[in-house]
C-alpha cells in the first residue's frame, strides 16, 4: 500500500504526486515515535544506555533502575541477534541501577538456553546482588566491583583489541548520562 499526494491543487495547476511506500512509513514513524520517547527528552531522563559493536554489547546504567522502554531496546538487541547469541559478550557498567523483578523475567524469556559472557560492574552492593540472582537462571553471568574491571574482561575473555574497544564505549556511553 502506499499513502500519495498531489495531483491537482486548489489553483487548478498540476502538481507533481508522490507516494510513500509501507516500508517508508514505517521508518516515518518510528523517527516520530523516537523524537517523542526519552531518547530525545534529555541525557538526564535516561538511565540506562545500550549500544552492539560487532559481538559486544555495552550498557551503562545510573543509579536509578531501567525504564521498561530502555530495557526493552536491550532486550530487543538480543532477541535481532539471537542466532548470534552464543558469540555475544555483554559488559554491563551501572552506577546501582539494576532491573526490576518483571524486567528479570522478561530477560530470562529472551535468554531462553543461550549460553554467552555477562560481566556486571558496579561498586553497588544491591546492584550487585540483583547480578546474582540473574546468575542463579544464567551461569555465565557475574558481578564484579568497578576496581575488578581487569577480571570483568578476564571473564568474558577480551582481547586486547575488545578492551581498549570497551574502555572507549564504556567512557563515551557514561558521558551521555552525565
Amino acid at each position: 500500500m502506499e499513502m500519495c499526494s498531489g495531483g491537482q491543487g486548489a489553483d487548478k495547476k498540476a502538481r507533481p504526486v508522490r507516494c510513500v511506500s509501507d516500508a517508508s512509513l514505517g521508518a516515518i514513524s518510528t523517527v516520530l515515535r523516537l523524537m517523542t520517547s526519552s531518547i530525545f527528552a534529555g541525557p538526564m531522563s535516561r538511565n540506562q544506555i545500550v549500544r552492539k559493536v560487532g559481538t559486544l554489547i555495552f550498557a551503562v546504567q545510573t543509579e536509578q533502575p531501567p525504564s521498561d522502554y530502555e530495557w526493552n531496546e536491550f532486550l530487543d538487541i538480543l532477541r535481532r541477534h539471537k542466532s548470534e547469541m552464543a558469540k555475544l559478550k555483554i559488559l554491563v557498567v551501572t552506577a546501582g541501577g539494576s532491573p526490576s523483578p518483571a524486567q528479570r523475567k522478561h530477560l530470562a524469556e529472551a535468554l531462553g538456553s543461550a549460553r554467552f559472557g555477562v560481566a556486571v560492574v558496579s561498586d553497588n552492593i544491591s546492584a550487585r546482588f540483583v547480578a546474582s540472582t540473574i546468575a542463579l537462571f544464567h551461569r555465565d553471568h557475574r558481578s564484579f566491583s568497578a576496581t575488578e574491571i581487569t577480571e570483568a574482561y578476564d571473564h568474558l575473555q577480551l582481547t586486547p583489541h575488545e578492551r581498549a574497544l570497551a574502555d572507549t564505549h564504556i567512557r563515551e556511553l557514561r558521558a551521555l548520562l552525565a
